[in-house]
């Protein structure tokens, strides 16, 4: 299985990409992994045209053959234990290709929620952007040790 993270974010810290490095390399023990960064555009006036404009650069990233899992707030939450059993349910039916998507500072765009095959909420928290990668990542990572049989999730 592959899996492609898009995140539309400026910049991240050092100390959170540490962090992410380690996830995303224990990860790929797993899974083929691809994380493309997209710079958010920014129009203060018109959060339309800014969702259009990330929108393009979104869709030039999106493989057609991929089920993609967009990350919102308003999304609906699973524990640690159902996401693991959502994706080996999804492995079990031939899911070759996962494709996240972390948002601007804007959200995401209604057409591209309408077109995702699941929205997600990490949380019901508020989180900024460059932790919801990090947390997605050990999601992730906590999700196929489980289904491996690993003893990270015991820890």
């Amino acid at each position: 299985m592959n899996v492609k993270i898009i995140s539309v974010q400026r910049h991240s810290q050092k100390e959170v990409e540490a962090l992410e490095q380690d996830y995303f390399r224990r990860l790929e023990r797993f899974l083929k992994c691809e994380i493309v960064t997209i710079r958010p555009k920014t129009d203060a006036r018109n959060k339309e045209r800014t969702l259009e404009q990330e929108e393009k650069l979104i869709l030039k990233e999106l493989d057609s053959n991929s089920l993609l899992i967009v990350l919102d707030e308003r999304g609906k939450q699973k524990s640690s234990k159902d996401l693991s059993s959502y994706f080996e349910d999804q492995m079990q039916r031939g899911t070759k290709n996962l494709c996240f998507l972390i948002g601007g500072p804007q959200g995401v765009s209604d057409s591209l929620k309408k077109k995702a095959d699941w929205v997600w909420a990490l949380s019901e928290l508020t989180l900024p952007h460059r932790l919801v990668r990090l947390f997605l990542i050990e999601a992730l990572y906590r999700s196929f040790d489980m289904i491996n049989e690993g003893p990270y999730h015991k820890i």
